[in-house]
């Protein structure tokens, strides 16, 4: 069936789906008393804004009483008021229009449109009425105006609005509106701020509470609705059981957002919950202030305030006829509270305080003081409440949590809107009864405040003492924290296809099986040695050393002096294992006669230290390749080799190592920047005093690791300027200004789209992304698999690549999840299937996450220890080591050697 849009219709539709829905199945309810009355006030300000844009008009305005607009067009008139456009189906009421210079169908001449509205301030749901007023005005004359005119509350303020953007977003709203209209599905129900004042309330509210909708919690909002519908929990109940009782951190202050889950656990066992700890204390005197207004007019005509000192209650009710008396009864309020000692404000919400400091300029001096002082001395009950303490309501409105606690309002049918309708009835009517009604329900606020805040501040304090009525108050602290364990082994994966390419992408699969299919064969060392356990047995040799001829001229005119004697502590490797080995040297302290000089003979050692070279490579062997921390090392060689070590000479070896492989280091940047692929990640390194990060750069054939301050990626530029090859890189956004070509690892982008399948195994939208790129990414993996990373036998898989990508791109849907997996596949595009189009580039990150791993391993015991010097010798070695590794080398055998170099580069 053929609906035309109308504006009341799209008006409808934008404040809820559900409202239109109705709408457009011819279906009507019961008008509230405060709906009535804003169609009241809306027909008044429609009425005396014409007429005074009437009167605004220097040349000539005219009313057509709801007349067709073409007909309207043909006149130029400067204000045309109260006409009807029809075009392509849509149809709006137009309050105004204005003539502007730009050519148009209809001559050297435009219109743009004018639009009423009561309220002081426009929202969205107004910007989106203009644009579609402009949307119909630009088909009838044949151009879109640029602009339109808000005139807004009483004070018929004009507001010039720019349109474009609104015109791009009502298209979407359009189209989805026209497929409602077509459509016999029902929406999602979801209940807002809207259901308070339309006709459906009854009809909506009983609904949700038979389906037990999550939109019973007021504040929820769609986006969080649809991504808990997505993990299958689609009912307050359900939402319940997802509570977790969590530890609060150690380091840092704990932050406590308002919960859903725990506020559906509260309802489900009509408990109040206590979550963390709020602070509240009550003041000798407690002021409980509550303000009486007409937003859309910025009108406050009645203070209440409740004044409690010990058992003492004085109630006080200030009332202005109107805007003239507004200022008088803020006036009288500062008047009350001066003088006042030891006292605090307390109100339910923020409209208090802006009325206190809209007021703040318009009162005399002396109460401006005092004003600044309430809002000063002020506590807001509402925050505390939301972070804190959960009542078993749906809402955390004053009248529901008062209610709960046993509060009742002397007029059952008394709430915020309905005081708007009586208010505006009095100024109709000067009933004294209406009058009477809100000094009344006023005052209930103020004592219904005072009720609530008294059971706020005890349940702080673990002093309550409950009314029969209620049940026992559940501090979520007293709950058994759930515990998260890591867990490591074998990922599960709710796809195959992932799980066959997660399997296809272990390190040592990589280097031992697809490089060797791509033709490149790491060199290989010796084999590993396997490390028995050593022999206890210890050797003891003695050497001396004497000196025939001075080392400086050469003679043989040489005296002793005094007798040396020296102890050097090592370890000796043999086949079997490692033992202690203690050398004494004995020699004498020798005297030229020829050139007068003294000195030790060549061949005594010359250094103060008595360990030797290979004691400090088997400490940073089992420090760094083991994972031994030094204490444990300490400890290995006082029990196993009876060595007492100094623990700072135990630190020193690191230093010494690392000074010799120095060198070593610079060359392996220099060859991984040779090569066609480079790796690369970072971390987080806590220092003693300060926090670091440690990059990593990697290829097939090495491991560099570098310290900096921060994770800024700025140094990456002026590092990587002579490599010309593929960066292959995570999705950190440092690296997307790199000029050089990218490979964005699919690992993360697998694992990523695993876990959210995980989470949200309904959400279909989720599925038709990932379902297709699991489905060439096993293709490619296969030929990966077979033949290895050749660009000749990959090539083939590029069409389907670019496929997808196009759809990906173009696909169009409402899930939050899906949309995010668009946004990230459109922002990286090509750099995902870079690697097709080259040789020896791999598709994930895991020679840089591999290297990344083995300093994770050091981190653990490590962390917070480090110092700046400590962590660069640390990565010095671990650099050299991961290289030798990678390379097949046994690095037990590099460092005995005393070898500084590691041999050919990079090919």
């Amino acid at each position: 069936m053929f609906h035309i849009l109308t504006d009341s219709l799209l008006e409808d539709h934008l404040n809820c789906n559900t409202k239109s829905y109705l709408r457009l199945r011819g279906q009507s309810g019961q008008a509230t008393d405060y709906s009535t009355l804003c169609s009241r006030l809306d027909a008044r300000h429609r009425s005396n804004a014409s007429k005074w844009l009437a009167a605004q008009s220097a040349i000539s305005a005219r009313h057509f009483g709801g007349a067709l607009l073409q007909e309207c067009l043909t006149t130029g008139d400067e204000i045309i008021l109260d006409a009807v456009g029809v075009a392509n189906g849509m149809e709006t009421h137009f309050d105004g229009l204005q003539r502007i210079p730009g050519d148009s169908s209809l001559g050297p001449h435009r219109y743009r449109p004018i639009r009423f509205w009561r309220h002081l301030q426009p929202n969205s749901v107004v910007h989106f009425l203009l644009a579609f007023d402009a949307l119909i005005l630009g088909q009838l004359q044949g151009v879109a105006p640029d602009d339109g005119i808000l005139i807004c509350g009483s004070e018929l303020r004009r507001i010039r609005v720019r349109l474009r953007t609104h015109l791009n977003s009502l298209v979407t709203v359009l189209t989805r509106l026209r497929l409602q209209s077509t459509s016999n599905n029902e929406p999602p129900l979801v209940l807002n701020r809207h259901c308070e004042v339309c006709e459906f309330k009854q009809l909506c509210q009983s609904k949700a509470l038979e389906k037990d909708n999550l939109s019973l919690l007021r504040g929820m909002t769609l986006k969080e609705m649809t991504r808990h519908n997505s993990k299958g929990i689609f009912s307050v109940k359900q939402l319940s059981y997802t509570f977790r009782s969590r530890r609060p951190a150690k380091r840092q202050k704990q932050q406590f957002h308002h919960n859903f889950a725990l506020q559906a656990l509260a309802l489900r066992e009509n408990k109040v919950h206590v979550h963390g700890t709020p602070i509240l204390t009550l003041p000798p005197t407690r002021v409980y202030l509550d303000i009486e207004g007409l937003p859309d007019r910025g009108f406050h005509y009645l203070i209440g305030v409740l004044v409690v000192k010990g058992l003492s209650h004085q109630c006080h009710s200030f009332w202005a006829d109107d805007e003239n008396g507004q200022v008088a009864i803020f006036e009288q309020l500062a008047t009350l509270l001066t003088g006042t000692v030891d006292w605090r404000l307390f109100h339910y919400g923020n409209y208090e305080l802006k009325a206190l400091r809209r007021m703040l300029s318009h009162v005399p001096q002396p109460c401006r003081e005092m004003l600044a002082t309430m809002l000063a001395d002020s506590t807001n009950i509402l925050p505390i409440i939301r972070s804190h303490v959960y009542f078993p309501t749906t809402s955390n409105s004053l009248k529901e949590v008062a209610a709960f606690l046993g509060f009742r309002w002397t007029s059952a049918e008394g709430s915020g809107l309905q005081s708007v309708v009586w208010r505006e009835q009095w100024e109709d009517t000067r009933d004294e009864e209406l009058k009477a009604k809100l000094l009344q329900y006023n005052r209930d606020d103020c004592f219904a405040l005072h009720a609530v805040t008294d059971f706020v501040a005890l349940t702080a304090a673990r002093e309550l003492e409950r009314p029969s009525h209620l049940d026992d108050v559940v501090y979520t602290g007293d709950l058994q924290p759930v515990r998260r364990k890591h867990k490591f082994g074998k990922a599960e994966f709710c796809l195959r296809d992932f799980e066959f390419v997660n399997r296809c992408a272990y390190f040592d699969y990589q280097r031992d099986k697809v490089f060797v299919r791509s033709g490149k064969r790491p060199n290989s060392g010796r084999s590993r040695r396997a490390l028995r356990r050593p022999r206890r047995a210890g050797v003891n040799k003695r050497v001396e050393v004497r000196c025939e001829r001075c080392p400086a001229c050469n003679s043989r005119r040489l005296s002793k002096t005094r007798a040396l004697s020296r102890r050097t502590i090592d370890v000796k490797f043999f086949g079997g294992g490692v033992k202690k080995w203690v050398t004494k040297y004995s020699s004498w302290r020798y005297h030229c006669h020829r050139c007068g000089k003294t000195f030790n003979p060549p061949g005594y050692p010359q250094t103060k230290s008595p360990y030797s070279a290979d004691l400090a490579n088997w400490v940073v062997y089992q420090n760094v390749i083991l994972g031994q921390n030094l204490l444990k090392i300490e400890r290995s060689l006082r029990e196993v080799f009876k060595l007492e070590v100094p623990r700072a000479t135990v630190q020193r070896f690191k230093a010494v190592v690392a000074r010799r492989y120095k060198s070593t280091k610079d060359e392996i940047i220099v060859e991984l920047l040779r090569g066609p692929s480079l790796s690369i990640d970072e971390t987080e390194a806590r220092l003693s005093k300060e926090k670091a990060h440690v990059w990593v750069f990697a290829g097939i054939r090495g491991a560099y690791y570098e310290l900096r301050d921060s994770r800024n990626g700025q140094f990456l530029a002026e590092r990587l300027k002579e490599f010309d090859g593929v960066l292959v890189s995570d999705f950190f956004t440092a690296y997307d200004s790199l000029e050089c070509p990218q490979q964005k690892c699919l690992i993360h982008l697998i694992r990523d789209m695993n876990e959210d399948i995980g989470a949200n195994p309904y959400d279909v939208e989720l599925m038709e992304v990932v379902q297709p790129f699991a489905a060439i990414m096993r293709p490619i993996v296969e030929t990966v698999d077979r033949y290895g990373l050749t660009k000749k036998r990959l090539q083939k898989h590029k069409s389907a690549a670019m496929t997808f990508l196009e759809k990906v791109i173009g696909r169009q849907g409402s899930s939050e999840i899906a949309a995010k997996y668009q946004k990230r596949i459109e922002k990286y595009g090509n750099r995902l299937f870079t690697f097709l189009d080259y040789d020896q580039v791999p598709w994930h990150n895991n020679y840089a996450e591999h290297a990344i791993h083995a300093f994770a391993r050091y981190r653990r015991f490590a962390d917070g220890l480090f110092t700046r010097k400590s962590v660069g010798d640390y990565l010095t070695i671990l650099s050299v080591f991961q290289t030798c590794e990678y390379r097949d080398l046994n690095v037990l055998d590099f460092l005995l050697s005393g070898k500084t170099s590691l041999g050919r580069g990079i090919e």
